[in-house]
């Protein structure tokens, strides 16, 4: 990296850390701190809620699953529209309502304490993993641009997180989060048009476009009913829904954001937002993966881009380089001629291609390919500072997210400290930062033992559908049946996440199937139990 890069870098950090410091006044009640005074508009929290999703997960993990397996991906997604308006109709005017400071505040009111405690317990394990997953995506960038261990850069990621966060509370991180999202649209349109440039002229956009296609990465509707299968419409359907209702509706790192509106309209309008933007923005960040593999036809990548990890055997490497020429000419061809034979061709072409890098490819791969193309393909003199900076914007507007709901929940729902009472407003803000501080460590600690996890993306969606599914069963029983009991939901929520173990083993569920086995199972056990074992 040149210095331009290097003064683009510390330039963003400093501004991120300098906005927090500011953020950090005398905090005169528990929801200034906590919520931003109530006083969030529509769109500040719409940008809050997607930056707390478009994490370094998203802009290296997304982008490596495009360029290794296509725009599959994306049904995942589908159903998210659909979620976003069930829960302005049901979840957020409940929320605004209630006047909460916390997502499992109310099933105290409703279950009694231990449903509480043991919807707050499942959040917290669930997102501290999360948290070290986003953590370990963005070192491993930060780690192959410096030459810096990875461990530092974990370390380093995670205190600029946790100063900011803990300094300034929620209202710290809302506004930078939505400078954060600015900079890593900026990054990835950056990234889009020196990608495109890079590609032969006769080849172009609508050319790489075509290539995929006939490689069979361009799948946008699987219709197949095979559980085992990852991405299918059904499965997007009966299980992408579910993880959406229950990660909107029932998690505390996006339900904060709307519990921070200035009115119910303003928190209608953050999910709105995120209804008609999301699909179109994780189908682009899967795009910029598929152009980066038509590139690599023509320039060939190494199969091993960790420089910290043994380099595939030279004759593997010069395999790989041979075949993907020879694949990117016989695609021009297929291009200029439109023959079926041709085609044929470069289709054979692309499974020997394939075949090698599964071979000799290392686990993890795909996390690697953006950060390895934007320090060996990319200029430098400010685009990669601009490109970095953007890993860590994705970063840390979701590493500030989560911290700060998981210092939150701990505060609020582990430690009982009463929000609505003002006498304990600075007592509730110490316990916070503290806090805060203690997740970033937990996060950090987990961090360091994923250097070599797979495609993250993956990953922290399938840590998440252990869980959620459950999480929203215990929610639906809380809203639609006046007869469930804390007996009941207790019961279901720990039956549900056994059932999916369950069912995972004995089925091998793609990780999509196992949100609606949970709900359903929680559901079902809450509903019997509580009329077994009633209220007295």
């Amino acid at each position: 990296m040149s210095i331009a890069d290097w003064v683009v870098v510390a330039v963003f950090l400093g501004f991120v850390i300098g906005d927090g410091v500011l953020k950090a006044r005398k905090h005169q009640t528990a929801a200034d701190y906590l919520l931003a005074s109530r006083g969030v508009p529509w769109w500040a929290m719409g940008l809050s809620v997607m930056a707390t999703q478009a994490s370094a997960i998203t802009f290296v993990g997304t982008t490596g699953k495009g360029f290794t397996s296509g725009t599959g991906f994306v049904q995942f997604y589908y159903f998210l529209p659909v979620a976003m308006i069930i829960l302005c109709v049901t979840a957020v005017p409940f929320f605004h309502r209630t006047r909460v400071f916390t997502a499992y505040e109310y099933l105290e009111q409703r279950f009694g304490r231990g449903t509480r405690t043991a919807a707050a317990g499942t959040f917290l394990v669930l997102r501290c993993l999360s948290l070290g997953s986003i953590l370990s995506v963005s070192a491993r960038g930060l780690a192959e641009f410096t030459g810096q261990p990875y461990g530092v850069m974990v370390t380093v990621t995670g205190l600029v997180a946790v100063l900011y966060t803990s300094l300034g509370g929620l209202k710290a991180v809302i506004a930078t989060d939505v400078k954060q999202m600015a900079v890593l649209v900026a990054a990835l349109i950056v990234l889009v048009v020196l990608v495109s440039q890079a590609l032969p002229d006769d080849v172009g956009v609508v050319g790489a476009v075509k290539l995929a296609d006939a490689a069979g990465r361009m799948e946008f509707a699987n219709t197949s009913f095979d559980p085992t299968e990852k991405y299918t419409i059904w499965s997007a359907l009966l299980g992408g829904s579910i993880i959406f209702l229950a990660y909107f509706g029932t998690d505390q790192s996006q339900v904060q954001r709307y519990l921070a509106g200035r009115s119910l309209k303003d928190k209608r309008g953050a999910l709105i937002l995120n209804a008609v933007a999301k699909v179109p923005f994780q189908l682009a960040i899967l795009m910029l993966g598929v152009l980066i593999w038509a590139w690599s036809l023509y320039d060939p990548m190494p199969l091993v881009m960790h420089s910290q990890r043994q380099a595939a055997p030279e004759t593997a490497e010069d395999l790989n380089h041979g075949q993907s020429l020879l694949a990117g000419r016989r695609g021009q061809r297929w291009l200029q001629s439109g023959t079926d034979v041709d085609r044929a061709a470069f289709v054979t072409s692309i499974g020997e291609v394939d075949a090698t890098r599964r071979k000799h490819t290392i686990k993890g791969a795909p996390n690697h390919v953006v950060p390895w193309v934007m320090k060996h393909r990319l200029p430098s003199w400010g685009i990669t500072g601009l490109l970095l900076a953007g890993i860590l914007a994705a970063a840390l507007s979701s590493i500030d997210s989560e911290l700060n709901s998981l210092a939150t929940v701990a505060t609020i729902d582990g430690l009982r400290l009463d929000p609505h009472d003002p006498n304990q407003a600075q007592r509730i803000v110490k316990w916070t930062r503290g806090f805060t501080a203690a997740f970033g460590v937990a996060a950090a600690s987990f961090a360091y033992t994923l250097e070599d996890a797979d495609a993250f993306i993956e990953v922290v969606n399938m840590v998440g559908s252990w869980f959620y599914g459950s999480l929203l069963g215990v929610f639906l029983l809380a809203w639609f049946d006046r007869r469930a009991n804390g007996h009941g939901a207790v019961t279901g929520l720990l039956l549900g996440i056994a059932a999916v173990f369950v069912a995972e083993k004995a089925f091998e569920l793609a990780w999509l199937w196992r949100n609606t086995v949970g709900t359903g199972a929680t559901v079902i056990a809450g509903f019997c139990v509580s009329r077994v074992f009633p209220d007295r």
